[in-house]
């Protein structure tokens, strides 16, 4: 097994997940099956592409293609989560009209 180092500016990464998350909902909103079924498509095609990648990889296109999973996975969990706080008040307001 090859080791190496690898240094990594993560607020330069955090930034530009964030741009690419911004830019993401400005333009595509998926529904969460549809989400589900890209996100599994994309993965999907960074595994080959990293199986089949040989002694030089390309990591820009590797980074680049593992950005957008990573954004289409974000945009995901807050679809999700939304999802989850909207029923959690539902809950709390059905808990609330039977109080009084």
């Amino acid at each position: 097994m090859m080791g190496f180092t690898m240094t990594v500016d993560i607020s330069a990464l955090l930034d530009g997940l964030r741009k690419g998350l911004l830019q993401f909902l400005t333009k595509e909103q998926p529904a969460a099956k549809d989400a589900v079924r890209q996100l599994k498509h994309k993965a999907d095609r960074l595994n080959l592409r990293i199986a089949s990648s040989g002694k030089r990889p390309d990591w820009q296109a590797l980074a680049d293609q593992a950005e957008d999973l990573s954004i289409l996975a974000l945009y995901l969990a807050l679809v999700l989560r939304g999802g989850q706080n909207a029923q959690h008040q539902a809950m709390h307001a059905a808990r609330s009209s039977t109080k009084h």
